[in-house]
């Protein structure tokens, strides 16, 4: 990795989602150079110490690509001026911050932060702008504080700025009383710095906060798998596995946690309920999608009024199966069978398996079942590769 000292003369693009930034730079050795990565902080002005790798982008050529950087604040009347008529501190121009810099040259923070009423004295500034460009300055330097702080333990530029929008001035004195709130979805920080931060604090292993966010964590952790609920048994054991892994085994066990999952509930933070003979723990988020899903198929599976619990259409299904098989050459298992039956019938229909198992060739066979019934369908799919592979199998077009 190389090290790159550089001031900072231009915010090119950033996005505000994932912090990726190019800036354009001005270092002792290098003038105007580009510089990217996560830098969701950065102010023009202000003088960053790098390290990363230099490349050469094929449309933008020669750049800098930062892994790791420390701000500092701008010094000297021309980075200060370019740090506040960059649009860094709302309310203030090109106009003002000359006018602002001139007035107290190399103070100029130290007055804005200290004594903001002193701005007034130049024209153009109301008390009421002086006093809302300190909180403005105070915002950016909270920010820059915050940063240096977090990033001993290994918390990035972005989780502090995201940490810093949710609590704002606060942000500090918050994650020292509660280290996991970095582990919020808005925030997004890792377990592993909010354990690093809680040692540092001198916080007991078994503080409720970090069995806590070790409850969430397993059952966030285990989304992506399928899981919209987890057996609350088996989440105790999971969390008191991945703590006793962090080197905890005397200090927090499954009681422990099996307590603070009942208080959780009491608090809303989990959902709990008996789902299947299961004692399934939700997070709420998942909870509320699920039960929206089970009352929307619920609805439409209820009939018309008038109309049967399943509405009998007036085909010979069992015939027209073997119109199909003989049509298209194939023998039809008797479940492939039953699920044809079943879409015939009722108003919604769960068809299952794994890769070979039939379910496409079950699916066109319904869809050969609903054009005889003079019914109109629409295959869609999540993907567009599903999509478009539905559509190659079955022979029509597919949505997503």
């Amino acid at each position: 990795m190389t090290p790159v000292t550089a001031a900072v003369s231009a915010v090119v693009f950033r996005n505000e989602d994932n912090g990726y930034t190019v800036l354009r730079c001005d270092g002792a050795d290098k003038k105007g150079f580009s510089a990217v990565g996560s830098m969701p902080d950065v102010l023009r002005g202000e003088t960053l110490e790098m390290t990363g790798e230099w490349s050469t982008h094929k449309q933008y050529g020669e750049q800098f690509t930062v892994a790791e950087y420390k701000r500092y604040a701008p010094t000297g009347s021309d980075a200060i001026y370019s740090f506040l008529s960059s649009g860094a501190i709302r309310g203030v121009g090109q106009g003002l911050a000359k006018a602002i810099v001139v007035k107290f040259g190399e103070r100029t923070f130290e007055v804005i932060e200290e004594s903001p009423e002193r701005l007034s004295e130049i024209r153009g500034i109301t008390p009421k702008l002086a006093r809302e460009i300190a909180v403005e300055m105070r915002r950016t330097a909270g920010l820059r504080r915050l940063s240096e702080f977090l990033s001993k333990f290994e918390v990035t530029a972005l989780v502090c700025a995201r940490l810093y929008r949710e609590y704002g001035t606060e942000s500090e004195a918050a994650v020292r009383e509660n280290p996991y709130i970095l582990l919020a979805p808005e925030v997004g920080g890792k377990f592993r710095s909010a354990e690093l931060l809680r040692e540092s604090l001198g916080f007991p292993a078994d503080t409720p906060e970090r069995i806590e966010a070790a409850v969430l964590y397993e059952m966030r952790h285990n989304l992506p798998n399928g899981h919209v609920f987890i057996p609350a048994d088996a989440l105790v054991e999971a969390t008191a596995v991945f703590l006793r892994g962090r080197g905890d085994a005397e200090s927090v066990g499954a009681d422990a946690v099996a307590e603070a999952i009942v208080g959780m509930c009491e608090e809303g933070i989990i959902v709990r309920e008996e789902i299947g003979g299961d004692d399934a723990c939700y997070l709420p988020e998942m909870h509320a999608a699920e039960t929206y899903i089970a009352e929307t198929l619920r609805s439409a599976r209820t009939p018309a009024e008038g109309g049967t619990a399943d509405d009998a259409v007036n085909v010979d299904v069992d015939a027209l199966i073997a119109e199909l098989e003989a049509r298209e050459g194939v023998l039809y298992a008797e479940l492939q069978r039953e699920a044809v039956r079943a879409a015939a019938k009722s108003r919604v229909t769960v068809l299952t398996g794994g890769p070979g198992t039939g379910k496409t060739t079950s699916l066109r066979a319904i869809l050969a079942l609903y054009d005889k019934m003079g019914l109109q369908t629409l295959l869609c799919a999540p993907t567009g590769r599903a999509a478009k592979r539905m559509s190659e199998l079955c022979g029509r077009d597919g949505a997503v």
